[in-house]
């Protein structure tokens, strides 16, 4: 469903001819879009990303919207956004965001051991007031839309779309007091026609961050696909899909305890050659212009870049896609262990939040879910797992 605006006192469809220049004229004179989803309409406000302007919601406006709207998110206590919106991130007026971090941007003095992400925040215990590695993953997910299914998607998504969407997430974030986009590292689709061009702008890019260990360092953040770790001359290293030339080294023992807090992540990449094994990491780069890995998380996700955490929810998520369904899936952001909705079917009014309960849950985890239920208005579904095969699926309206 293509989305209309009232700009001033016309409406206009996001697909016309001058959709472009409607958005220019109301930026200039400083006119908010009004989303035409709900009666009544929606307040909206005008980003920039390159040279375009996009239409984006106002912060804490995404339930607002009708549950077919692009622009429609799902109430934040269903997933892990809840939990770090206004405090780890916090909106401006002006439509920037500001980000707190639980991890450096920086290093000063000698290299120590790369952490990965095993005893941090995104695994026992997490505070809300600042996002961890994985949340920020998340945070980007989210913010790209990349959470988002509809059946019109199918064959659409690539990684040239899915970088576009993280790098257009990533613009108007401020961390440490740095816009994002000065840090981010997401690697161009790789063209064997144009592959010296391409690895250029990446050693332009990662250039900026190379220094000796004797001085400060401002880490790079790198976010791409894993295509494989192996053995280097020292260490390990990760060779990331579409920058095959970028060498980015990590110590051994790292790779161990990464192996083991995503064991599962692990396990499904190997046994699904369909899925991606997608890495955040802070890094340095040396004289030798290689990035050498400080902390690093990862998240699986499937063909359609929706971020999946067990074989249970890819099961479920295929069928959904097999059967034309829409829907959100839920992330966790800095929560581990709290139940958060998996999926959130959105072809529904009103949607209906899909829950996966394991035979190992807290006995508490029923109660949560039936709070978030009436919290929310939105009727929950759950599939326990004791159970065997998934309850009937609710079907669109």
């Amino acid at each position: 469903m293509t989305s209309k605006y009232q700009i001033r006192n016309a409406v206009i469809a996001a697909d016309a001819a001058d959709f472009q220049t409607q958005l220019e004229q109301a930026h200039n004179d400083k006119s908010r879009p009004l989303c035409l989803c709900q009666r009544p309409p929606v307040e909206m406000y005008i980003a920039r990303f390159g040279d375009r302007r996009l239409v984006k919601r106002m912060p804490g406006t995404g339930a607002q919207h009708d549950v077919g709207c692009e622009h429609f998110e799902a109430p934040p206590s269903l997933s892990g956004l809840g939990d770090v919106m206004g405090r780890a991130i916090q909106d401006r007026d002006d439509g920037s965001t500001v980000l707190k971090l639980d991890f450096s941007l920086s290093k000063t003095g000698n290299r120590v051991a790369p952490q990965r992400s095993e005893n941090g925040a995104d695994t026992v215990k997490a505070d809300a007031g600042k996002l961890t590695l994985l949340g920020l993953f998340h945070y980007l997910w989210h913010e790209a839309e990349l959470h988002r299914w509809m059946p019109a998607f199918r064959g659409k998504r690539g990684w040239r779309l899915v970088r576009d969407r993280l790098s257009e997430a990533a613009s108007q974030k401020v961390a440490k007091q740095i816009p994002l986009m000065e840090r981010l590292y997401i690697p161009e689709p790789f063209s064997p026609d144009h592959a010296d061009a391409i690895e250029a702008r990446r050693r332009a890019f990662t250039g900026r961050f190379r220094s000796d260990n004797s001085k400060k360092r401002d880490l790079l953040l790198i976010v791409g696909e894993i295509k494989e770790i192996g053995p280097a001359r020292f260490g390990s290293k990760i060779t990331i899909k579409h920058a095959p030339k970028f060498p980015v080294f990590i110590d051994d023992k790292a790779v161990t305890q990464l192996q083991k807090r995503f064991a599962v992540e692990f396990a499904l990449s190997q046994a699904y050659e369909h899925l991606h094994l997608m890495m955040i990491a802070t890094a340095s780069v040396n004289q030798a212009d290689a990035a050498i890995v400080e902390e690093v998380s990862l998240m699986l996700v499937n063909e359609n870049w929706i971020p999946i955490e067990t074989v249970d929810e890819l099961s479920l998520i295929e069928a959904l896609t097999t059967d034309n369904r829409a829907f959100l899936k839920g992330l966790r952001f800095n929560v581990r262990d709290r139940p958060l909705a998996s999926v959130l079917l959105t072809d529904l009014r009103p949607p209906v939040g899909l829950y996966i309960v394991s035979a190992e849950a807290d006995p508490n985890n029923m109660e949560i879910i039936d709070e978030l239920a009436q919290q929310t208005q939105i009727p929950a579904w759950i599939w326990n797992l004791e159970d065997g095969a998934w309850p009937e699926i609710p079907r669109p309206n």
